[in-house]
């Protein structure tokens, strides 16, 4: 439904935190159809284990710890928390993942003065998986998206909602239509207290996927600045998105995708850089951290292929004056569904709703990334890489040691996803 560039969703008609007033406001006739629709969408389960083993497998890799034992990278357990979800930023555009530093100059300088995650992973393919695996902790499915069944999403634990009942006032940010993908109802039931997108951004300013990023971040620069409490602030850039719309006369010449590719990526870089300048211009600078990553890779003249590692592998920086260590690598394996639990540990802040979440910057933590993609689910660990076709189950890729011992982390976690979704 709609004339617009996005179709019509449930959340367009979401207005609240509250979930029975949304709920409420569903038009009943087409709420039924959609239920009756979807509901064959979640008979499918995997079943590769009896009993608890499957349970026991994923307890075994998820040790969460106590945040007294992890190593602190904050002077102060109550800093401002900016986390930018940069567009389409994949390991193309980063020499330390095997990419051309040519379109990111200002995110390599960044590095020096920060902590860089080398073997970081997306949880899925899409926008809206990285969005929940980022505030939920709760990985992509393979096919369907938790982010299409708000009455699923409502269910969910949320890192805004830990750190408002720490006191933080929360902020998400994008330029674009904030019903793409249902962010509205994620970000509903995440409890956000300011939502700025599209509706809020002058038109005369707005290009083919809503507000450019320097205009976006420079409302958000604006808009942070008069914030007196602790804040958690999500910008979620847009201009990197295909078809690649920037403003301004392009970097590099050409019209290849992966021109148009580089000049929006360079583009955002830009803007990023000025929003980080502008915040360290500010008194909040000393007090904050800021997380910049990716939300999904891409795939440019056909490579890597749909299921590769390297396009999930996407880059994770955190830099600002809240950090009390600079110039480190990280390079145990984790992935988007860890992040709100590290961040909860890194602000002295106890969790253990963040069921498939770890910490690797605590003792004794397996180091592993799963994400899904249409068909097939992914399992990465420190030594060894497995990629599985649920469609045949069998293994697409499978590399490294201990191969066996991956397969059965991977089908654990499917089945035991399923169940979780089809149980909420």
């Amino acid at each position: 439904g709609g004339l617009g560039k996005v179709p019509m969703k449930l959340a367009a008609v979401y207005f609240a935190e509250e979930p029975f007033l949304n709920h409420a406001a569903i038009n009943l006739p087409w709420n039924v159809l959609y239920s009756v629709t979807e509901r064959s969408k979640l008979q499918n389960s995997f079943l590769f284990f009896q009993g608890d083993s499957a349970s026991n497998y994923i307890k075994s890799l998820v040790k969460h710890q106590s945040p007294d034992s992890c190593i602190k990278l904050l002077k102060a357990t109550q800093a401002n928390v900016v986390l930018i979800i940069w567009e389409s930023l994949s390991s193309y555009v980063d020499p330390a993942l095997g990419g051309n530093a040519i379109a990111s100059p200002n995110f390599q300088k960044f590095k020096p003065d920060g902590i860089f995650f080398s073997n970081f992973y997306a949880t899925g393919d899409r926008s809206n998986r990285a969005l929940v695996g980022l505030l939920s902790g709760f990985p992509a499915q393979a096919g369907l998206t938790i982010a299409d069944f708000p009455q699923k999403t409502a269910k969910l634990p949320y890192l805004s909602k830990y750190l408002e009942k720490a006191g933080y006032t929360s902020y998400f940010f994008y330029g674009g239509d904030i019903d793409f993908g249902n962010y509205n109802s994620v970000l509903r039931s995440a409890g956000f207290d300011n939502i700025i997108s599209l509706s809020d951004f002058s038109s005369d300013t707005l290009s083919n996927w809503g507000a450019p990023d320097h205009i976006l971040l420079n409302k958000a620069n604006k808009i942070l600045a008069k914030e007196e409490r602790p804040y958690f602030a999500v910008i979620f850039t847009q201009s990197s998105h295909m078809p690649y719309d920037i403003p301004i006369d392009p970097y590099f010449k050409g019209s290849s995708d992966s021109v148009l590719y580089f000049n929006s990526i360079r583009y955002a870089d830009q803007s990023i850089n000025s929003f980080i300048a502008k915040l360290k211009a500010s008194d909040d600078w000393n007090n904050t951290l800021v997380i910049i990553s990716g939300d999904h890779g891409i795939i440019l003249n056909e490579k890597p292929a749909y299921h590769d590692p390297q396009k999930f592998r996407v880059p994770m920086l955190w830099i600002g004056g809240a950090l009390k260590n600079k110039g480190i690598v990280i390079e145990k394996t984790c992935s988007q569904i860890d992040l709100p639990l590290m961040i909860l540990n890194q602000l002295n802040i106890e969790s253990n709703t963040f069921i498939y979440s770890k910490d690797v910057l605590c003792n004794s933590v397996p180091a592993f990334a799963f994400y899904a993609f249409s068909g097939g689910v992914g399992f990465i660990s420190d030594s060894a890489a497995l990629v599985l076709d649920l469609t045949r189950n069998s293994p697409i890729l499978s590399k490294g040691k201990s191969v066996d011992k991956e397969l059965n982390y991977c089908r654990a976690f499917i089945q035991e996803i399923t169940r979780d979704f089809n149980t909420r």
